[in-house]
């Protein structure tokens, strides 16, 4: 069985290797792409954050095909590709 010193060591150590991984993520261009859809998309669920993220990290807005049509009047381009998301469910 480890002593206290040991012990206390060990989670010394563990704490700095989690501060120094965390350091690591947090300076990456990914993760500040990531914050970013975050950020746009904020009312969105987080699965649906990572869903957008996962398929398009440059998206800027989403929205449903009639919601293009109806309330935006915009057209979709033939052959684009939907970024698909969980709809909720109540």
């Amino acid at each position: 069985m480890p002593s206290k010193v040991e012990t206390e060591k060990w989670k010394r150590q563990l704490v700095e290797n989690a501060e120094k991984e965390i350091l690591k993520l947090t300076d990456s261009e990914k993760f500040k792409s990531y914050l970013d859809t975050v950020a746009k998309f904020h009312r969105y669920s987080q699965r649906n954050i990572d869903l957008i993220y996962s398929q398009n990290p440059s998206a800027s807005q989403v929205a449903g095909f009639k919601k293009w049509q109806n309330d935006f009047k915009r057209s979709v381009n033939k052959g684009e590709k939907g970024i698909r998301i969980v709809a909720p469910y109540y």
